[in-house]
């Protein structure tokens, strides 16, 4: 997230780039150049398509989709249409560096598994992200939890949040994130703070979402 990177660009005094890869398809197959304006995908040796997981079909440019990845040059273990579960969009328009590699904005923008469906609306935890990354009121951990009210069957969606200082005024906050995460998801979800350091750190890939309903 551009939050994200503005902060590990300002506390470290470095160029962060974005890269993408995976295991089944390659360690690194996408990566942004210095204009930052997304990922190059390397398309001499991967066929890039995303589609619609409604319809199955390609996404015209600049629709968001799942990406799926086709080997054309790997001879051993080829994947064919490899289905990701990772949301971008694809657009071929030449990047201002020069390259004519097809390329995604944003890079890889949420995880099927990771969409949270609440009141109609879906969003995933990196828009959550965006928010938390640009209040400097606020730890970089949050966690999203989904619960469901036992008397009306509906399902509560709370983001938990750490404020910097024990003093801060919770009242305006919580006011304020509400607020920020209505312009950012489209709708608003409860939201709880927590003591600074009472969520589990990031160590690796962070686990966001704790689903507590019973099924």
């Amino acid at each position: 997230a551009p939050a994200t990177r503005r902060k590990i660009e300002a506390g470290l005094g470095l160029d962060a780039y974005d890269y993408f890869g995976l295991a089944e398809c390659g360690p690194t197959f996408a990566a942004e150049c210095t204009e930052k304006a997304g990922i190059h995908w390397a398309e001499d040796h991967y066929f890039i398509e995303v589609i619609d997981p409604a319809t199955m079909n390609r996404c015209q440019e600049g629709e968001t989709g799942v990406v799926v990845i086709t080997h054309l040059s790997r001879e051993a273990t080829p994947m064919l249409r490899y289905w990701t579960n990772d949301y971008a969009v694809y657009t071929s328009e030449p990047c201002k560096c020069g390259r004519t590699l097809g390329r995604s904005p944003g890079g890889i923008v949420g995880r099927h598994d990771d969409m949270v469906i609440y009141r109609g609306a879906k969003f995933y935890p990196v828009q959550v992200e965006r928010v938390v990354r640009n209040l400097v009121e606020l730890g970089d951990e949050f966690i999203i939890e989904m619960t469901c009210d036992e008397h009306i069957g509906t399902d509560i969606c709370t983001v938990v949040f750490e404020p910097l200082n024990e003093h801060v005024d919770r009242h305006v906050l919580n006011e304020r994130l509400r607020a920020l995460l209505r312009e950012e998801l489209l709708v608003t979800p409860e939201t709880r703070l927590v003591p600074f350091g009472t969520l589990e750190r990031t160590t690796f890939k962070a686990k966001r979402i704790f689903d507590k309903r019973k099924m």
